[in-house]
């Protein structure tokens, strides 16, 4: 390999050269976020937390598990976008250098722009690793809310479904809306026909980076061409770790 391509790797981060999975996270940070509620809702004598809180402490273990895994921190680049009535961009990291983006709550809920942006890390991403000449595995975007769109410019959410539509068609590509405590599901569902929305049970964050994680793990031991199977997320009876509820 030449010098030139081999600094081209460096530069992008990408230190595996089998193949690479990208995340982009977008997080609501507006200020319904931060009211303050029980840690334990089914507790309601339960130490008061807010939602934004409990994701921002629960996104340093998920770094810590995937750095700790010998492959997963060789393949696993993150990215952040934050989003109140404003969107606020962290690029693309190797997980194991990834940091918690800083949140600062406002009001407003750009998530049509958020999405956009997380869709442009992503493309942008693959760009970087197709000219590095590095195959990349998977790419993923989780977005979590607690509402709806108000604050973006027109047409933004309309522009971020047919995106998002086209990618998942493309192959490669997942999409992952999920809603927090009020969330308007149905409105948060116009993103993608593949996946519907799912609603976070309580304020079971850690769960859910923990089935994060173990899909990213369970994905850079995959071979290309492998179907992407997520495990199980709704929690019930049968899977008491399960960090999804369904409306109704």
């Amino acid at each position: 390999m030449r010098t030139k391509t081999k600094a081209k790797i460096l530069t992008a981060g990408l230190t595996n050269p089998e193949q690479q999975i990208n995340l982009a996270v977008g997080i609501d940070v507006s200020g319904s976020m931060t009211v303050p509620c029980p840690a334990d809702p089914a507790n309601p004598e339960a130490a008061t937390t807010t939602p934004l809180a409990e994701v921002l402490a629960a996104m340093p273990r998920f770094r810590d598990e995937c750095a700790a895994d010998p492959l997963l921190s060789l393949q696993l680049s993150v990215a952040a976008v934050t989003f109140s009535g404003t969107v606020g961009v962290t690029p693309f990291r190797p997980v194991a250098e990834w940091q918690t983006p800083t949140a600062v709550p406002g009001s407003g809920t750009a998530l049509g722009e958020a999405v956009n942006r997380s869709l442009d890390l992503v493309i942008d991403r693959q760009a970087e690793a197709k000219e590095a000449g590095v195959p990349v595995r998977h790419s993923f975007v989780l977005v979590l809310t607690d509402g709806a769109d108000n604050a973006s410019r027109p047409g933004q959410v309309e522009a971020a479904a047919r995106r998002i539509r086209e990618m998942e068609a493309a192959g490669g590509f997942t999409f992952l809306p999920v809603g927090i405590q009020d969330a308007d599901l149905e409105r948060l569902a116009v993103f993608s026909a593949r996946r519907r929305p799912l609603r976070l049970k309580g304020l079971k964050f850690d769960a859910l980076f923990n089935w994060l994680y173990r899909s990213v793990q369970d994905l850079s031991r995959s071979q290309p061409g492998d179907a992407v199977r997520l495990p199980l997320a709704l929690h019930s009876a049968a899977n008491p770790t399960g960090w999804a509820e369904l409306d109704g």
